[in-house]
Formats: structure tokens, sequence, C-alpha cells
């Protein structure tokens, strides 16, 4: 992993201000501008009413043309002075509109960098938890081996086989690990069956039979060896595999299934 790719907690943090300053500066200026549209909503009311006002001056203009002369000359410049307060508002929320929206923008960019920054820890995280628990099972053979068997029940051999390698290069110098040496070899022929290569793990089985004869896995290895040859369409040899398994381990779990294959072929 490169350098680039680390997103540390200071990193987070920093973010988190800036999406909390962002936000905060955004909620004052939506503060700001719905107290401008009450101010407009305002303005427009007293508009309205003024213009009611017109009509009651209309009524007053068929009593007095002078006193309507004078009242209609107040009302244009309250009006005047309406108009000048509202340009003035419209300016001011158009203003802050803007700045609204740029401020979300700027809040959606910075939301967008921390979710992406803590993808980035998280899976951070995992590379180093992966990572860890590679090494421990390398160092834990047996742990190793049990998790082989389980990548085999998940249908995942490849991954299997990969653990099996690594684990045999680690400890091959490790006069300790001879013990576990037949059970590895025996699992990665497991590692081929599961994909169908029968040739392959015909040939890691054997390996078994060659180099570890007394292994407990040796019956299980011999049976795997007749089903891969049955497979191969080898009945004959299948036959022979069956067969050295039912005699020489008898009382086995393998040597029941080998006697259950014999009598079906």
């Amino acid at each position: 992993m490169t350098a680039s790719c680390v997103y540390s907690k200071a990193d987070g943090q920093r973010l988190e201000s800036e999406v909390y300053a962002l936000q905060t500066r955004a909620q004052a200026t939506r503060d700001q501008l719905d107290a401008l549209q009450q101010e407009q909503e305002a303005q427009k009311a007293q508009i309205a009413q003024l213009l009611e006002e017109v009509g009651d001056l209309n009524v007053a203009a068929r009593r007095n043309d002078a006193d309507f002369g004078v009242q209609l000359e107040e009302f244009l410049q309250k009006m005047a002075g309406f108009e000048g307060r509202m340009e003035a508002l419209d300016g001011r929320t158009s203003e802050l509109e803007s700045s609204l929206s740029k401020a979300q923008a700027e809040v959606d960019l910075k939301l967008e960098d921390l979710a992406d920054g803590q993808k980035k820890q998280a899976a951070s995280s995992a590379d180093r938890q992966a990572a860890e628990k590679q090494e421990r099972l390398l160092s834990r053979p047996k742990e190793a081996l049990a998790e082989v068997e389980r990548l085999l029940e998940r249908g995942g051999p490849q991954k299997a086989r990969k653990l099996l390698r690594e684990l045999v290069l680690r400890n091959e110098k490790d006069t300790g690990y001879a013990r576990w040496a037949p059970k590895a070899q025996y699992l990665l022929g497991e590692t081929y069956f599961a994909q169908s290569n029968y040739r392959q793990a015909a040939a890691e089985y054997n390996r078994v039979r060659k180099e570890h004869p007394r292994a407990v896995v040796m019956p299980d290895a011999l049976l795997k060896l007749g089903m891969c040859f049955e497979r191969l369409g080898l009945k004959d040899d299948a036959k022979l595999f069956y067969e050295t398994v039912t005699k020489s381990f008898s009382k086995s779990t393998a040597a029941r299934s080998a006697r259950q294959r014999l009598k079906a072929l």
C-alpha cells in the first residue's frame, strides 16, 4: 500500500471539523435568508394595505379633491420607499441564496471526502488485520491447516492452496513442522480435487503415499487416489487403490468408503 492511500485518524478529525464549520456557515446563511423572506412577506403585506388605502382615497376624492391630492402624494412617497426596500431585499436575498448554494456545495464535497477517507481507513484496517491473521497462521501450522479446511468448505480452493504454499515455504527448515507436513500435502491434493483437476490432485496424493506412508492421512490419500483414477476413466487403477485401502487400513473410515466404491464399480 502506498503512502497516498493512508488515511489517518488526524485526517478524519480535520475533515470532520471542516464539515462542521461549513455546516454552521450554511445554517447561518439559511437563518439570514429566512429572516429576509419574512421581512419580504411583511413588506408585501404593507403594500397590500397601501393598495387598499388607494381604494379608500378614490372614495375620498369624490368628497374633497384638494384633500385627495395631499393624501395621494403621501401614498406615492410611501410606495416609492417600499419599492426601494423591496429591491434591496430582493438583491440581498439573491446574494444569500448564492452564498447558501456555494456553502452547501462545499459541505457536500467535504462530506464526500470524509466518506472516501473513512472507506480508505476501513480498507487499510481490514488489510492490516488480514496481514496480521496471515502472519499468525503461518507461525501456527495447526491453525493454518484448520483455516485451509474452512476455505475448502467455503469453496475457496485457490486461497487454500496459496496459504498452504506459503506455510510450506515458511516452515520447510523447521524440524517441528514435520508432524504437519503429511496433512498439508494431503490438503494440497484436496485443493486440486475441489477444482476437478484430477491429474494434479492424484500427483499430490501420491506424494503422501511415497513420502509419508505411515501418516494418519494415508488411508484418505489412497482413497482419493482411487477416486481420481475413477474420474479419469481408469477403473482398473482405481480398483487397485480401493483394494489397498480395504486391506491395509481395513478399520478406517476410508476403507468403508472404498468398499462401497468397489461395489459400485
